[in-house]
């Protein structure tokens, strides 16, 4: 299975730019010459712009619809998975929460996200030596360094939660 994140909204922002400067340029081109057309292109433009804008809108609304959104049109989107089952387990969705994570770990077993949140869905369920061995299994994921204070972290609630004040200030401290 692949991770397959092949569009993002932001990846446009500078791209677009160069693109609304050629067509402002066409479109005062083509009103030098013919200013009805024009005024006509420009009112069909803002108007199928602003319908999309509304639309997408929707999808915004809240973290869940905007996940399961970016889901339904890139079902192998690692971060996708991640993020929505991020959104059920604030929700206390810990079973539903667990599946995602465990699929986002399928799409890329590689990312520490992921790990680390099934690791805490685990945990919420009472699983505590199962999350143990996750979190302790992610010191050997190839990426682990850029979010060795995000495990230090988890590591630490973990151990709250086992009544080890000990190692879980220990944890805290290496975050």
């Amino acid at each position: 299975t692949h991770n397959l994140e092949v569009f993002a909204e932001h990846w446009l922002y500078l791209p677009l730019f160069g693109f609304a400067l050629l067509s402002g340029y066409l479109l005062w081109e083509l009103a030098q010459k013919k200013p009805a057309q024009a005024a006509v292109l420009s009112v069909l433009l803002f108007a199928a712009y602003a319908a999309r804008t509304v639309a997408r809108n929707r999808d915004w609304r809240d973290p869940e619809v905007f996940w399961e959104k970016t889901l339904s049109q890139q079902p192998l989107c690692a971060r996708a998975l991640n993020n929505l089952g991020a959104v059920y387990l604030q929700e206390g969705k810990t079973e539903r929460a667990r599946e995602l994570f465990s699929e986002a770990m399928k799409v890329k077993p590689d990312y520490p996200f992921a790990l680390i949140n099934l690791a805490k869905s685990l945990e919420l369920a009472g699983d505590l030596a199962g999350a143990e061995e996750l979190l302790a299994g992610a010191f050997k994921l190839p990426n682990i360094t850029p979010y060795l204070k995000y495990l230090q972290c988890a590591i630490g609630d973990l151990n709250i939660r086992k009544k080890d004040y000990i190692a879980s200030a220990a944890a805290f401290r290496r975050a």
